[in-house]
Formats: structure tokens, C-alpha cells, sequence
């Protein structure tokens, strides 16, 4: 995150955003729009958030009884606009 501080960004804020961006995206009807599955025991929602670095993070969801894992993508725009995409998912069994 010393790169993101570098370009004049302060590490917790981000850390922050990606964090409240990604969590906000649960909805109460619906799967959240990054994980690529849809919710067999309800709808996923993503429960948590580690960003590793400048550019990646990985965040865990459920949907109760399924859970898996993404590795995101995140770049900030020119307008200081958070851009998340995810690059691989995981969704384990629950035996």
C-alpha cells in the first residue's frame, strides 16, 4: 500500500473503501454482482475483506451454507472512483 500512499492516497482510506465498496454491494434480494455463482441456500453476500496490496484483494462469501472465496482486482480512477473486478473464484463444498 506504500505505492498507493506515493500517489498521494492514504493506506486506511483506501483500505476503507475497497472494504465499505465491496460489503455495500450485498443486497437483500439478490447475489452480490463480483461472485460468479448464484446462492443454492440463499443469495451470496461477501462476509470479509483483506486487501494484500496496491491491486489485489480477497474476500470470502456465503450464502449460509456455501462459501467460497475471490481474488479481486481494484484500481482507482481519476475521480478517486474504486474499480473492482474479480479475477478468480472459489466456491467449496460444504461435506
Amino acid at each position: 500500500l506504500l505505492y498507493l500512499e506515493k500517489a498521494g492516497f492514504e493506506a486506511s482510506e483506501i483500505i476503507s473503501k475497497v472494504e465499505e465498496q465491496l460489503i455495500s454491494g450485498n443486497k437483500i434480494d439478490a447475489d452480490h454482482e463480483l461472485v460468479p455463482y448464484e446462492g443454492m441456500q440463499g443469495f451470496f453476500r461477501i462476509n470479509k475483506v483483506e486487501l494484500l496490496n496496491h491491486k489485489w484483494a480477497i474476500a470470502s462469501f456465503t450464502d449460509g451454507v456455501y462459501w467460497g472465496d475471490l481474488f479481486l482486482s481494484y484500481q482507482i480512477n481519476e475521480d478517486g472512483e474504486i474499480e473492482l473486478n474479480t479475477e478468480k473464484a472459489v466456491l467449496y463444498s460444504p461435506n
